[in-house]
């Protein structure tokens, strides 16, 4: 069976994201699982070892004024990419318009996402034939995207923990190389990613 998930931004709920790719090994080990997300973020997904694929977008990208037919050709490629698949499943942690787009053109046959309730923007509920109920003890995105999965695939080990963040031999080798060239080898550091979305 082929599941697809949809998670394609941004950078902190992708990684919030990854314990599904663990539970749905552990609902069923025989499962081919794919993920559909932003390109900048694609690198973080393409390490791990439990996925079969990695299908990406850029919506930033497609909007720039002038790229109009460039986006509706890379669109089509994209879904084109989905459908070839043949998935059987889709787990939308999405629940938005843009991720109802190509959760409902990858036409999988069961397309789980969140109910009217719980979904990010009310268009999704039209993409997804399998809407599920988020508890209200489901408070943090981990425990979100975790109840799609458990919904669709019933029966496997829940953890919450991401521990699967592989980390790259050849990133290390140059941050290594970087951290020498500035002189700062063997010494403590601190790193501080002040990146982010939302102004809190």
């Amino acid at each position: 069976m082929k599941v697809l998930i949809v998670k394609t931004s941004a950078l902190g709920d992708i990684v919030h994201a990854l314990p599904v790719v663990n539970y749905l090994r552990s609902a069923n080990p025989q499962l081919t699982i794919g993920w559909l997300v932003e390109k900048p973020f694609a690198p973080l997904l393409q390490a791990k070892q439990h996925l079969s694929s990695v299908h990406t977008i850029e919506t930033k990208r497609w909007r720039r004024p002038g790229r109009l037919i460039h986006a509706g050709a890379a669109i089509y490629k994209v879904l084109w990419s989905l459908r070839r698949e043949k998935y059987d499943v889709v787990l939308d942690l999405q629940g938005n318009a843009k991720s109802g787009l190509f959760t409902f053109f990858s036409a999988a046959p069961s397309r789980f996402g969140f109910d009217r309730k719980s979904v990010r923007e009310w268009l999704n509920l039209l993409t997804t034939n399998r809407h599920v109920a988020i508890a209200d003890r489901d408070h943090h995105i981990t425990d979100r995207a975790l109840r799609i999965a458990t919904t669709a695939f019933p029966g496997g080990f829940v953890s919450r923990s991401s521990n699967s963040l592989a980390v790259d031999e050849a990133a290390t080798a140059q941050m290594k190389e970087r951290i020498r060239e500035a002189g700062l080898s063997g010494k403590k550091l601190v790193l501080m990613h002040p990146g982010t979305t939302w102004k809190t």
